[in-house]
């Protein structure tokens, strides 16, 4: 591995990324470490934040902290370093101890040079013990703004890591956000106990994307007309894993091609869609927010949200995965006057009361069996459907429960389908090798089986249906339906069971202890949830400033220029209402109209079409139909 004095971090940057030249603000922010200087860099997705911790920790002696809030992510920095030929651990939930010891044990003697895990997991008295013994090169804190109850994935263990500097004096740390509001900026210096850090902060502005919100009364023709005018790869953010799939299909079945991810997916599926959309298998991804994070393909031409965001934080975030070539893009929000109650449906009216949660709290202890005092290292799989079935409960309000929890510490909580395959067999292993022996493609699944589960006569056991594939040369599907088959023949019961989260119970059980501890914070989470439900709906129906300045605005960048290209600035600035109700008129007199045949007809922007429709309608001009059809 490369130290400082035999390299340099553009030769590290050559050798291991293949670039000749860092990006914006890489080098400096590079440097400030490599001085041993506190700093935080506040950097736009796609402006390459972890190549900032990754060349100084190549050049530093001793290994690399990172702290990350997504174990997604984790994963996937981690594999990227090691298939560089970069050595890397990851330390999240479900190990064991021995294999948390063995981790460990490789950051103190192993020579590696990133050890990632969540804050959570760096806070345990065991690791930080263990920690104290290597030596450490700086920490690197990744989405800062995760520390700030103002920030919009506000994460109370982040507040903790300013701990860090009196257990590992002289140490620097790097703070990084995508994004951050004066406030959060100030609760990340602050709170991370961080000793005059320089600050870095690129601007916020992506000039080759247009930011557009598309005012609209028929999403389906709207979205079509913004697909048929892009050749690249194309995102599509909806709000559930239900209509991430119906979209897919409708858009399939209308000669798009397009694939669907939602965090729900088991993750041979997940990783199926997702190799499909990054070849260009598939122009067009359909996605819940749990997709993105961590994509870095070039060629995305087209951001398009049907659903409106829950804050202009994670808008920006997610609008700024298009054009990571430099190359024109276009970020496009799908608007209709019925989008503003159901956001505020879904992420305000849904918003639990203390007394909610303390309900939901104990219904989960009590489903996943946890006892009063109890706290372990276990990861609990939960089919969220049957939780919130069984107790008669509304699933939105339940997950929003559920994250706050997570958010809050009480609970570590993952989108991670896993399906549990159990059996026993009911005959004598004799009766059994018996059947088998004019059976031989029976025989073929069933002897791994015995062989790899040995008490599978005395009870229940899980059965890994992937090992006993490659065991037996098979497939999963054969696999199943040979046990299937022997389930016909009353030779083994089974039993199946579907999760899709999971979860680790981080504070002990102690019901409504538990939740008082946190219900001050809980309270100024939700009034924060709130503000930026509000402050979304401000920038979508705010037609007079452009959209470009507006999110500058509200991430503090000051006399920011228009950008001559957003929906706001591409409006004809000539163009009259009175003359656009005359040309409606007209176009009535020859008989009913859509909204879209109007739009043609006059040749006018939808927003401002909407806007005169409203005010005919008023003055009793004309009518609508209830199919939509408007007449004089």
């Amino acid at each position: 591995m490369p130290e400082k004095g035999k390299h340099t971090a553009r030769s590290v940057l050559k050798t291991y990324w293949g670039h000749d030249t860092f990006r914006g603000l890489q080098e400096v922010v590079i440097n400030t470490i490599i001085d041993g200087k506190d700093c935080v860099a506040i950097m736009p997705t796609g402006g390459g934040k972890s190549i900032c911790y990754q060349v100084p920790a190549l050049l530093s002696e001793g290994i690399c902290l990172v702290v990350s809030p997504l174990v997604a992510l984790i994963k996937d920095q981690v594999a990227g370093l090691n298939r560089r030929g970069i050595k890397a651990l990851e330390l999240t939930g479900g190990l064991s101890f021995e294999e948390t010891n063995r981790i460990l044990d490789n950051c103190v003697y192993g020579g590696y040079k990133f050890l990632y895990l969540s804050p959570e997991r760096l806070l345990q008295p065991l690791i930080l013990n263990r920690l104290s013994q290597a030596k450490l090169s700086f920490v690197a804190i990744d989405e800062a703004h995760c520390i700030s109850q103002w920030g919009h994935d506000f994460r109370p263990a982040y507040g903790k890591l300013a701990t860090l500097k009196d257990l590992f004096p002289g140490i620097p740390t790097l703070a990084l956000s995508a994004t951050a509001t004066a406030n959060v900026l100030e609760d990340i210096q602050s709170k991370l106990n961080l000793s005059q850090p320089t600050i870095f902060k690129d601007s916020i502005l992506r000039p080759n994307i247009s930011y557009i919100v598309d005012y609209t009364e028929d999403k389906t023709y709207a979205l079509s007309a913004h697909l048929k005018k892009v050749g690249g790869s194309v995102i599509i953010y909806v709000r559930s894993r239900n209509h991430a799939i119906d979209v897919a299909r409708e858009l399939n079945a209308r000669g798009f091609s397009a694939a669907h991810y939602h965090g729900g997916m088991p993750t041979p599926d997940k990783d199926k869609q997702m190799t499909l959309w990054i070849n260009d298998g598939a122009q067009i991804m359909v996605a819940t927010s749990a997709f993105g994070m961590g994509i870095d393909k070039a060629n995305v031409e087209l951001i398009i949200h049907l659903d409106l965001p829950e804050s202009l934080e994670a808008y920006y975030q997610e609008s700024g995965r298009a054009g990571r070539d430099g190359q024109p893009s276009k970020a496009v929000i799908l608007y209709h006057d019925c989008d503003k109650n159901r956001l505020t449906s879904f992420f305000v009216d849904q918003l639990p009361t203390i007394e909610f949660i303390k309900t939901i709290y104990r219904q989960l202890c009590s489903f996943l069996q946890i006892a009063y005092g109890e706290s372990n290292d276990q990861l609990f799989q939960l089919d969220f459907i049957s939780f919130c079935d069984h107790h008669r409960l509304a699933k939105n309000k339940v997950y929003q429960v559920l994250k706050i929890l997570d958010q809050h510490s009480i609970i570590s909580l993952r989108d991670n389908y896993k399906s549990e395959y159990k059996i026993k067999f009911n005959q004598s292993s004799q009766f059994v090798l018996n059947y088998l022996q004019d059976r031989p493609e029976l025989a073929q699944i069933v002897l791994p089986i015995l062989r790899n589960y040995t008490n599978c006569f005395e009870h229940l056991v899980s059965v890994d249906l992937s090992r006993i594939a490659h065991a037996s040369n098979g497939t999963v599907a054969q696999v199943s339906s040979a046990l299937e088959r022997l389930f016909k023949q009353n030779i083994v019961s089974n039993e199946r069971s579907d999760s899709d989260l999971s979860i680790l119970f981080i504070q002990p059980r102690e019901d409504d202890k538990t939740i008082n501890r946190i219900a001050k914070e809980v309270g100024m989470v939700l009034k924060g949830k709130i503000d930026r439900v509000n402050r979304v709906l401000k920038y979508v129906e705010n037609n007079q400033t452009c959209k470009t300045v507006q999110l500058a605005s509200y991430f503090g960048a000051k006399n920011t220029p228009n950008c001559g290209k957003c929906s706001v600035c591409m409006v004809p600035t000539d163009l009259k209402p009175k003359d656009l109700e005359i040309a409606i008129l007209e176009t009535l007199s020859e008989g009913p109209k859509t909204s879209r045949e109007l739009s043609e007809a006059t040749g006018s922007a939808s927003k401002l079409l909407t806007s005169s429709l409203k005010k005919l309608l008023k003055k009793d001009r004309i009518k609508v139909s209830l199919d939509n059809r408007y007449s004089l």
